[in-house]
């Protein structure tokens, strides 16, 4: 799992410095440099967040809702705060898949129709290994329904892609809902290990 955290954060540093390099290369070029206020603005503008806010209240409220139909499916960390927190690990993670399926792969897809197909199979593929790496944490059934709730998520937010264009508010928002998941996948795992 550390090696994970620490290969997307490596991942992260480098689309970094090659984005970085690009934009100076471009820029060198031209009289007046785009400012990167402006860029920050284009991004993060009033309507695309309202519109991924939404897209994730709703996902929380049917989940919530099919977790009181189905109390077997409701996950929750046991300390909240703390284990929310901890959650802040599996970020790298998140953001170099989003990285790689919206920034790397999905301009590179010509056709629109197989966009979503390529997508999707690619994040199935990512989680499917991801799963395979942490399998000694299968027996928790929060790992399986983060992973289920990772899925989902990546799924939601290429729907919110298509439609806002807009990456970083999208993912920044969205990752609230894998937060929580993995907090309980903390939780259980520290629970466990405490009565181990």
């Amino acid at each position: 799992m550390i090696g994970l955290v620490y290969g997307s954060i490596g991942m992260i540093f480098v689309f970094t410095i090659i984005k970085v390099y690009i934009y100076l290369k471009k820029s060198r070029g031209m009289k007046k440099k785009p400012a990167l206020t402006k860029i920050i603005k284009a991004q993060f503008k009033f309507k695309y967040v309202i519109f991924s806010i939404l897209c994730v209240s709703y996902f929380i409220l049917i989940y919530m809702i099919f977790s009181f139909y189905y109390p077997f499916g409701f996950i929750w960390p046991s300390n909240f705060v703390v284990h929310f927190f901890l959650g802040y690990l599996v970020f790298p993670v998140f953001l170099s898949i989003e990285l790689l399926l919206r920034k790397v792969i999905y301009p590179n897809i010509s056709s629109f129709k197989h966009k979503n197909r390529v997508l999707i199979s690619i994040a199935i593929v990512i989680i499917f290994s991801m799963m395979l790496m942490t399998q000694k944490l299968s027996f928790f059934p929060s790992e399986l329904f983060m992973y289920i709730i990772f899925l989902l998520v990546i799924l939601l937010n290429t729907k919110i892609f298509q439609n806002i264009k807009s990456f970083y508010p999208n993912v920044l928002i969205s990752f609230c809902i894998i937060q929580i998941f993995f907090a309980a996948v903390l939780s259980n795992a520290i629970g466990v290990s405490m009565v181990i």
